[in-house]
């Protein structure tokens, strides 16, 4: 297995060349990121506290738990100040741990009135009255460490404030906004004409004709009457010269998006320690199509107390989400491909209804994009409900932590295909309604034994249920009817249950000098056993067993595990997308999601074990390096059983892979600028090993003709789909028509995976201004772009635009007998019908190999400026505020120029890798405010 992981392709070492020429030095001295709590002398957190770096200006400040980060160095000395309270402090050493000269607990300052009158005796604080006596208050009510202020009345009388006697209350306020504009759009043509060959000619063909094509003659030889029509109001169009004809651009359709969102927190720190917190977020938006719009609602209420040894939290949540254009049943593709087919000089916007009350579009054999989103009823609504109480209890070397956790959620999608539209004869309507709770008790504990050996023990509980109800309506006599009356309905109603529970144990045991100096050897062990009243067996069995050598030289570690587990398929799986694997790329108007996916009653367990090795340099640039291979067995998937899906184990396959990432920090100038830059780089491969259910391949994204698949001795999801026919030499066979011939059956003809992916990140601060530059390069693989080839064969791409008139033409292949093609033909010959074009002939979907195309891109992924005042002098009670601005996506450099291999179709992550009609990549311009109180 080992030998397996180390076999490395040889052409690898050119990729680690790149992490230099994308890694500038520009000195010595290792940052790394450190991450802390700040709290009082109870254990109690301090938010907005002030933390520093000792003499610099890289501070920041705690959040509103008490929580900080910072970047910093072996050697630097961390101060924590908080206002009325010893500033504490703790060196950070090279390993990244830390030595104490304090912690991050703050204790509270004494004023100097009570300082100079402070007379201590024994176990108790006496304070001279007015008239000479003494007044003692003995420790256990005023402590030195509780006592903040000492008031003095004109009587000179004492009044002792502790921290208990005070309400304290912590506010966050984020509000952040952010429009995004389409781009890498596809470009159509504006030269032709609605139309086709007809009596040797190039012919217009009206909307009242139903033609769907744009194979008709230049716009120029048309021209607008003062006829006005239903279809053409300004004017219709006829063959002459006159009044020119105006065109349209059908990337119209689409807006800039936006999206805003504001998150508020408050904390309440009561006198006893307690505290309330509140958290709310609003988010709504509108989407790049029309009436797209969003909205959610988040709330959550903590309230905290802490008892003798123990810390008890209970919280209650709520959040709620609406989406008007959901995708159900793929109208957002819909209504993209309806306004992409629009001859250039076809205004859908003008009305999406005739008088009549059929759809305003060019063709009824088309729809008009404005009539689908009219009349859309896709639309998304979900609640769900959250109770969680838990108890942490510390004691001596013991640490127990137990859960519940509650949750009850309710989801109702609706929508269907509106009556009338193409290929839709009476219309669908689904009403779903679906309602998923949940229990889940979990028990956390931990033994701090001597000697380096700590055990813990880990059980779960859990129980599950389904409930979902679904009616399906169809046959519609109108949009009157729709969606109250159907001439037909049915129904689908299953509920599901399953109760679990899992035991974890696991040990730790750390040598200290394994070698003789400070090595340091962490030995990890653990064993899983779980139980599931819907697995087949109803008991199954996992582990766990692993290293961390650091230091093993200095600065240098090893690490490698080994790690088997078991799980059982969800019993929610609301991606319906899977219900276009049964229409061919032909019948995309017509798709539905009629379909669902349950958990088999019996299940079989997937299984995973991955097994990996690798190596950390921490100074002065920190570097990690991992080899891992996993194997994948009974990978679940529908599967197409004779029409109907089923949710099962489809597949087994194996992944071997390599790691890398490295990262480097430089403080210039006495630390007032700094440079900060990370790099991670991947590279895998992946085989599938055995599919189940008796074919050669399982289909599990895309169309019936155009696919994704699990195929024995391929990568995962690899691409199939119609291809050229050749000969045994890989040659194009060309019939005797001169045009290339496709194969009878479907073939491999695409791998989504890359050959590697690279990211890089760069920061610089300077004072109070910081710059993140961030970029991602994927190589390799491929992508289906079935945009481009069902634009083509409409006539409307820019492509067909250009190339109509090309004449003898030779395709580069063999004839038949085995000849090479000398045979010259045109790309559109107007005597012959429209479908024996270069593009027609091979029907709506085309040869699926010709559109295949490489996903290699480099992306300039993120820009982001910001200022803050959470500096190292910002000892006041000022709010602290930081400010935003960024760009998203500002531009992506690809061999294809509309596809991204990052973009999914039908909004589903399997589909990664095809493109029909997918929504458009957007540029994101965003500004964010924080403040903090």
């Amino acid at each position: 297995m080992l030998k397996d992981i180390l076999i490395i392709k040889a052409n690898l070492m050119r990729y680690f060349l790149l992490l230099f020429l994308f890694f500038p030095i520009f000195g010595y001295g290792q940052f790394f990121t450190y991450k802390g709590i700040v709290s009082d002398a109870d254990g109690m957190p301090l938010p907005g506290a002030n933390v520093c770096v000792k003499n610099t200006t890289n501070c920041t400040t705690a959040d509103i738990e008490g929580n900080y980060t910072l970047q910093v160095k072996p050697g630097d000395i961390i101060q924590v100040n908080y206002i009325g309270m010893v500033t504490r402090e703790f060196t950070i050493t090279a390993t990244g741990s830390v030595i104490a000269t304090g912690t991050g607990e703050v204790k509270p300052i004494l004023s100097d009135d009570f300082a100079n009158a402070l007379i201590k005796e024994g176990n108790d604080t006496r304070v001279p009255e007015p008239s000479g006596t003494t007044r003692t208050y003995f420790k256990d009510q005023y402590s030195y460490n509780n006592v903040v202020l000492v008031k003095k009345d004109k009587d000179n009388e004492y009044t002792f404030v502790t921290a208990r006697d005070y309400h304290k209350l912590f506010l966050e306020l984020y509000h952040d906004f952010t429009i995004g504009t389409p781009i890498r759009l596809h470009g159509y043509q504006n030269t032709y004409a609605q139309g086709r060959s007809l009596n040797g000619a190039a012919t217009y063909q009206s909307p009242e004709t139903g033609e769907p094509f744009s194979w008709g003659p230049a716009i120029s030889t048309l021209q607008t009457t003062a006829n006005a029509t239903p279809y053409y109001p300004g004017g219709d169009i006829t063959p002459g010269v006159g009044s020119p004809v105006a065109t349209y651009n059908r990337n119209g359709l689409f807006r800039n998006s936006y999206e805003q969102k504001t998150t508020l927190s408050a904390k309440l720190l009561m006198p006893k320690r307690d505290y309330l917190k509140l958290g709310m977020s609003y988010k709504s938006g509108n989407g790049i199509l029309p009436t797209a719009t969003s909205n959610e609602v988040n709330t959550t209420f903590t309230y905290f107390i802490p008892l003798t040894k123990h810390n008890l939290t209970a919280t209650a949540g709520y959040n709620r989400f609406n989406n008007n254009l959901s995708n159900f049943n793929f109208i957002y593709n819909k209504a993209i491909f309806a306004n992409a087919v629009t001859p250039t000089h076809f205004n859908n916007g003008l009305g999406s209804v005739l008088p009549g009350g059929l759809p305003r579009s060019y063709s009824n054999l088309e729809n008009n994009p404005y009539y689908l989103l009219d009349y859309n009823l896709d639309e998304n609504l979900s609640n769900l409900y959250t109770f969680k109480v838990s108890d942490e209890y510390h004691y001596d070397r013991i640490n127990n932590t137990a859960t519940v956790t509650a949750q009850f959620s309710n989801i109702e999608n609706t929508g269907g295909n509106v009556p009338f539209a193409a290929q839709v004869a009476g219309g669908d309507y689904t009403q779903r309604k679906e309602m998923y709770n949940s229990i889940l008790a979990e028990n956390n504990f931990t033994y701090q034994g001597h000697n380096g050996l700590s055990l813990g023990a880990r059980l779960l509980l859990n129980y599950q249920e389904r409930d979902l109800q679904r009616d399906y309506l169809e046959g519609f006599t109108g949009l009157d009817a729709y969606p109250a009356v159907a001439d037909d309905q049915f129904s689908i109603s299953r509920r599901q249950s399953r109760a679990s529970a899992n035991l974890n144990l696991n040990a730790k045991y750390r040598v200290n000098s394994l070698l003789g100096y400070y090595d340091d050897l962490l030995l990890n062990a653990a064993a899983d056993a779980g139980y599931s009243s819907t697995y087949k067996n109803n008991i199954y069995f996992g582990g766990y067993a692993g290293f961390d050598w650091d230091d093993v030289i200095e600065r240098f570690a090893l690490f490698g595990n080994v790690a088997v587990k078991q799980y059982e398929p969800v019993l929610q799986y609301n991606n319906l997308a899977f219900n276009s694997l049964l229409y061919r790329v032909s019948d995309f108007k017509q798709m539905s999601a009629t379909q669902e996916l349950f958990a088999p009653n019996t299940t079989l367990l997937t299984r995973e074990t991955n097994y990996s090795v690798g190596a950390e340099y921490k100074w002065p640039v920190s570097a990690r390096l991992e080899l891992y291979k996993k194997d994948i067995s009974n990978l679940y998937a529908p599967v197409n059983q004779g029409g109907t899906f089923a949710w099962m184990p489809a597949a087994d396959y194996t992944q071997r892979g390599l790691e890398v990432s490295a990262s480097y920090d430089h403080y210039i100038n006495g630390d007032d600028v700094m440079f900060s830059h990370t790099l991670s780089f991947s590279t895998y491969k992946n085989k599938v090993t055995a599919v189940r259910g008796g074919g050669s391949r399982i289909a599990i994204a895309g169309f019936a003709d155009v696919n994704k698949n699990y195929m024995v001795g391929q990568p995962l999801g690899a691409i199939v789909g119609s291809a050229y026919e050749r000969d045994a030499y890989n040659n194009i066979v060309v019939g005797s028509d001169g045009f290339p011939l496709v194969a009878a059956e479907p073939k491999v003809i695409g791998d989504p995976n890359p050959d590697f992916v690279l990211g890089i990140n760069t920061t610089l601060r300077v004072h109070r201004f910081s710059l993140n530059l961030g970029f991602d390069w994927s190589r390799g693989g491929q992508l289906w772009n079935g945009t481009g080839q069902t634009l083509d064969y409409y006539g409307v791409s820019g492509l067909s635009g250009q190339q109509r008139n090309v004449t003898n033409y030779v395709f580069n292949g063999v004839t038949q007998s085995g000849q090479p093609n000398t045979q010259p033909v045109s790309f559109y010959d107007v005597t012959q019908p429209v479908t024996q074009n270069r593009w027609q002939r091979y029907g709506a979907a085309g040869v699926a190999e010709s559109a295949i195309e490489s996903a290699t891109y480099f992306r300039f992924n993120n820009l982001s400026l910001s200022y803050s005042n959470e500096y190292r002098y910002n000892y006041s009670h000022a709010p602290r505020y930081t400010v935003s601005v960024f760009i998203n996506n500002v531009f992506v450099v690809a061999k294809s120029k509309t596809a991204f291999s990052a973009n999914t179709m039908f909004n589903a992550p399997e589909t990664s890798g095809l493109d029909y009609f997918n929504s458009p990549l957007q540029r994101m311009y965003g500004l964010s405010v924080g403040i903090k109180f």
